[in-house]
């Protein structure tokens, strides 16, 4: 179960980087600690080492997802007036209307659907984090074959 926990952290945070514990308010109610607490050692570098003000690198906040949806959102309004263009374009080419129609939705969700992975990698630092970057590529690129192959289906029905 360690082992599982370990490979967790390693996917969650990234290799090189280290998970900085949440601060938190002691009890006034507790006694004061009777140890002087001794700061941790920096190993071997002469630079101190500063708490992160925020979560560790790839966690999502509130102004984070926000960001991402009004990215996702203009990046939809943008590529709908696109959608309509491509689906004109294969209706002058002769395309079956059902199959223009169903292209452009195609390109339309893999533009919308590719923008949200590139500003979420941006967002949340999400770069370093392998699995998000294959789950991420891995979803781009089929979306992509996708849409060209219904482009193609789409021009050549008529």
């Amino acid at each position: 179960m360690s082992l599982f926990n370990t490979l967790l952290d390693f996917i969650r945070i990234g290799s090189g980087r280290v998970q900085q514990p949440a601060f938190q308010i002691p009890d006034p109610a507790a006694p004061p600690p009777s140890v002087p607490v001794t700061p941790p050692s920096t190993q071997g570098s002469i630079f101190p080492s500063f708490p992160v003000a925020s979560g560790p690198s790839g966690s999502f906040t509130g102004q984070d997802w926000l960001i991402l949806a009004v990215v996702v959102i203009v990046v939809g309004v943008g590529f709908f007036f696109v959608r309509g263009g491509i689906q004109n374009a294969l209706l002058r080419g002769r395309a079956a209307p059902a199959g223009a129609r169903a292209a452009g939705w195609a390109w339309w969700i893999f533009a919308v659907a590719a923008a949200g992975v590139i500003a979420a990698g941006f967002v949340g630092e999400q770069w370093s984090n392998i699995l998000f970057a294959a789950i991420g590529g891995g979803l781009a690129l089929v979306l992509l074959l996708v849409a060209v192959f219904m482009t193609i289906s789409a021009a050549s029905k008529r």
